[in-house]
């Protein structure tokens, strides 16, 4: 890819970054604004409330999605080290989202099965 072309790629995927990012944040003020976590049970494992939690976890993976971000904007070549890197990261915050979703669901399943 040439320096221009990565150029082009790259601000379309920070924009297509930045929505995803607004979308997850959407899903995650639904989540802690709308009661979704008062149906949570309180533990002693989980140091109170589930819901709490998973507020923390909340707010680790948007501080690892703006990490990605800010990596993303320094980079400045397609042969650039750091894209490797940047892949890695993408690939764990997804990771890191699913098993985050699929705990979730986890609470829910048990409360109502």
């Amino acid at each position: 890819m040439e320096s221009e072309d990565f150029t082009l790629w790259k601000i379309e995927f920070i924009w297509q970054m930045r929505e995803f990012k607004n979308n997850l944040l959407k899903h995650f003020d639904f989540e802690e604004d709308s009661g979704f976590f008062d149906h949570f049970p309180k533990t002693e494992t989980t140091g109170g409330s589930y819901g709490k939690k998973m507020r923390t976890e909340h707010r680790q993976l948007m501080k690892d999605l703006e990490k990605i971000l800010i990596k993303l904007k320094k980079i400045r070549g397609i042969n650039n080290p750091e894209l490797k890197n940047l892949e890695v990261d993408i690939l764990q915050l997804i990771s890191e989202i699913s098993k985050h979703e699929n705990r979730e669901m986890g609470v829910i399943d048990s409360l109502y099965n």
